[in-house]
C-alpha cells in the first residue's frame, strides 16, 4: 500500500468564550481496494463532546469519518484524488475548528510512477492511433498494416492490437526508461497467436551484435524465447514450457527481473528462471524498442493479437517461483 505522511497543525476559533482547536495529520495517499491506513483527527479547549464533520470536500468512497471519535479509516472503491478536504470539529456550544484543507488520492497501482510503457490497445476496429497511457507517453509509430482488432474477443475491453506477420510492427525512440541497468523490472502482456512461427516477436530492445539487450518471442514450438545480454554481443537463452502458448489462446506473459534472478511466467505460472545475470546489468541497447517485430529485419513478425502492453522499471511486481495469480481486467491507469 503506498500512504504519504504530510503533517497538519490546528486551525483555532474563538466562540463562547473558549478556544477550540483541532489536530491531525492526515495520510494523502492510498491504493483503490485496499485498507486506508487511515488517521484520527481529535480536539482540545472548548467544550465536550465533540462532533467532527466534513465540512468541505468529500473523501473517497469507501472512506468515512467517524463523527464521535474522529477516525478516518475504510477500503476505497474507486481511483482518483479527493480535494480540498477541510475536516472540521464542532463543541458542545457550537463553537468550531477546521484542519488545513488536503488532498486525498487513490492510486490504483502503487507502482504506477515506475511505468514507463503502458499500451492498452483500445479503440475502433481498425485504428491506427495507438498512445502510450504511462506518465512518460512515448511516441509510438505504427508500420504496415497493423491496427487495433475488435474481430477477436481480448480478456476484456473490446479491441487488441491485430499484427498479420508480414511487416506489421510499432516501434518507440530508445529511452533511458528502458535501460534497466542492474535494477528490477517487469515487463509483461497479453498475447494470443495465430500461427506457430521463430518469428512471433512481441519485444524486442536489440540492434545487431553488439547493441543488443534482450528479444522475447514466442517460438516455433509454442513457447516463450527470450535472448539476452550483458555486453551486446554474448547473448544467454531463457526458454519456457513447449506449447506453453498455444495458439489462439490468450495468455498473460510476463519476463522479470528480481535481483539475480530472471524468470519468465506464462498465466501466472513460473515456466522457467535462471540466476546466469548475476548482479551483471543488462545491456543498454541504443536501437529502438519494437513490438512485433526485430529492428535488424522487418519483413517477417508476430502474427496475432497483443494486449495491454506495460513495462515496469524498477519492480519486480510478481517476484514468486511459486507464481502468482493473473490480472482479470486492464493495467490501472494511476
Amino acid at each position: 500500500m503506498l500512504t504519504q505522511l504530510v503533517g497538519f497543525g490546528a486551525i483555532e476559533q474563538t466562540a463562547g468564550g473558549g478556544a477550540l482547536a483541532i489536530f491531525g495529520t492526515p495520510v494523502t495517499a492510498t491504493q483503490e481496494d485496499v485498507p486506508y491506513a487511515g488517521f484520527t483527527v481529535s480536539a482540545t479547549g472548548g467544550t465536550a463532546p465533540y462532533i467532527f464533520s466534513v465540512h468541505t470536500g468529500t473523501l473517497p468512497t469507501g472512506i468515512t469519518l467517524n463523527s464521535s471519535t474522529g477516525v478516518v479509516s475504510g477500503t476505497p472503491t474507486t481511483i482518483g484524488t479527493s480535494t480540498g478536504i477541510v475536516i472540521r470539529v464542532t463543541d458542545n456550544v457550537g463553537a468550531t475548528a477546521d484542519l488545513a484543507p488536503f488532498n486525498l488520492q487513490v492510486y490504483g497501482d502503487p507502482h504506477f510512477a515506475n511505468v514507463v510503457l503502458l499500451l492498452g490497445f483500445d479503440g475502433a476496429d481498425g485504428a491506427t492511433s495507438i498512445s502510450d497511457e504511462s506518465l512518460s507517453g512515448h511516441a509510438l509509430t505504427v508500420f504496415g498494416n497493423a491496427q487495433l482488432d475488435t474481430g477477436v474477443a481480448p480478456p476484456f475491453g473490446t479491441s487488441s492490437l491485430l499484427l498479420d506477420g508480414t511487416g506489421d510492427y510499432l516501434t518507440t525512440p530508445d529511452s533511458d526508461d528502458f535501460n534497466f541497468g542492474t535494477g528490477d523490472f517487469t515487463i509483461e502482456l497479453f498475447t494470443r497467436t495465430a500461427a506457430a512461427s521463430n518469428n512471433n516477436y512481441m519485444l524486442v530492445h536489440a540492434g545487431s551484435s553488439g547493441n543488443i539487450s534482450y528479444s522475447w518471442r514466442c517460438n516455433a514450438s509454442n513457447q516463450q524465447d527470450v535472448f539476452w545480454s550483458i555486453n551486446g554481443s554474448t547473448t544467454f537463452n531463457l526458454i519456457g514450457a513447449s506449447g506453453g502458448v498455444p495458439l489462439t489462446t490468450w495468455r498473460h506473459l510476463c519476463f522479470e527481473r528480481s535481483g539475480t534472478k530472471l524468470r519468465l511466467y506464462a498465466d501466472g505460472v513460473m515456466e522457467t528462471s535462471s540466476t546466469t545475470i548475476g548482479a551483471n546489468a543488462l545491456f543498454d541497447s541504443s536501437a529502438v524498442l519494437a513490438i512485433g517485430m526485430r529492428s535488424t529485419s522487418t519483413t517477417n513478425g508476430f502474427n496475432g493479437n497483443i494486449k495491454e502492453l506495460r513495462i515496469t522499471k524498477g519492480v519486480a511486481r510478481y517476484n514468486d517461483d511459486a507464481g502468482f495469480t493473473v490480472p482479470t481486467a486492464a493495467f490501472p491507469r494511476g
